[in-house]
């Protein structure tokens, strides 16, 4: 049975990947990994521990190349993709599968919910992986329990991104602050400075009149030149000063939509709801974001010229002094130098040029 499940499941991966598909966590991608694992997992259990994969792979191109010759002509790319997960794999056996051992020995009539979570959650180990080897030694697994463990971290992770994203205030309170005042006048694009009406103060989730020397708040604003984090650049950094304190601008976010909202440590005296301030941008600060959020399309357009239009931009950061650009690529053939000096056209000359770097 295990020899068929290698044959078919090798084949399969080779098909696979030649259509396209990438070993991931989400729809046809997990199928694929799924199918990976299995074929390793199947030839250590025949008694085979060395990397299964370039043995077998060689193996099914060549029967099936006569029908499908672009599984030899794209077989590079294919056995990057095999070869790199059956090696992220075998990690994860090394360092989770004698953790399971011990545990399904302990264990008694089945596996808790908590160890089949600790082993995902600290080992990579896959919940079907651990019903499966728990099935072959006749012990159940508290799926549901599972299940339910996976949600509650899901959901306390949904809550520290909106605690991030809001300050730990209350989306609620925001709203009502919209309701009453209207929506922030966001000036980001025209100035660096205008005199603002401080409308709310947030500390620690909660609304107060005014803050202190040393605190840290949130604070909402009828307008501000503020630019907020978005599009992968940094939010500005920048003070807020008034006849009666002073604050030092930490982050700028958009809490709900149509609001945008100041994270600010309040350096002098104090702010109070009610007043004005004279809200301001750091210009270095700003050129700095700027210069990097730049650099960042042309980093993507010289890897498009290189790579060709597959290396997609898939993230991005940008502070003065730093940028960092994600971008997926699934291999292929790289595009041939566009005449002389370096390879892909001006953008990729950009990049040795001015960033410094060599395609």
């Amino acid at each position: 049975m295990r020899l068929r499940v290698v044959a078919d499941h090798v084949r399969s991966a080779l098909m696979l990947i030649a259509d396209g598909v990438a070993p991931a966590n989400e729809g046809r991608s997990y199928v694929l990994r799924r199918l990976l694992r299995r074929t390793v997992r199947s030839m250590r259990l025949l008694g085979y521990e060395d990397p299964a994969l370039p043995e077998l792979l060689p193996v099914a191109r060549d029967c099936m190349a006569p029908s499908y010759p672009e599984v030899a002509a794209d077989f590079a790319r294919i056995s990057s993709y095999a070869y790199g997960e059956e090696e992220k794999f075998r990690g994860t056996l090394r360092q989770g599968g004698a953790l399971l051992d011990r545990e399904l020995v302990g264990s008694g009539r089945s596996l808790p919910a908590a160890t089949a979570f600790r082993l995902h959650d600290t080992y990579g180990f896959p919940i079907d992986l651990t019903v499966e080897i728990a099935r072959e030694r006749g012990l159940p697994v508290d799926v549901a329990g599972f299940r339910t463990l996976m949600e509650e971290q899901r959901r306390r992770a949904r809550q520290d991104a909106r605690d991030r994203r809001t300050g730990h205030a209350d989306t609620a309170l925001y709203r009502t602050v919209l309701d009453a005042s209207g929506p922030t006048d966001w000036l980001a694009h025209e100035t660096l400075e205008t005199e603002s009406a401080v409308q709310a103060i947030f500390h620690e989730g909660a609304p107060v009149a005014a803050a202190h020397e040393g605190q840290v708040v949130t604070v909402v604003l009828d307008r501000t030149p503020f630019y907020a984090e978005s599009g992968g650049q940094d939010s500005d950094a920048g003070t807020l000063g008034g006849a009666r304190g002073a604050a030092e601008v930490l982050d700028v976010r958009r809490s709900v939509r149509g609001l945008v909202v100041h994270l600010a440590r309040v350096t002098r005296g104090e702010l109070a709801v009610g007043t004005t301030v004279h809200a301001r941008v750091d210009p270095e600060w700003r050129l700095g974001a700027r210069q990097s959020h730049s650099g960042t399309h042309v980093v993507h357009a010289a890897l498009r010229q290189v790579l060709g239009p597959a290396a997609s931009q898939s993230g991005s950061s940008n502070r003065p002094g730093y940028l960092r650009l994600d971008f997926a690529w699934r291999g292929g053939a790289r595009r041939r130098p566009a005449g002389p000096g370096p390879a892909g056209g001006p953008a990729a000359r950009a990049l040795t040029d001015v960033v410094g770097l060599t395609p």
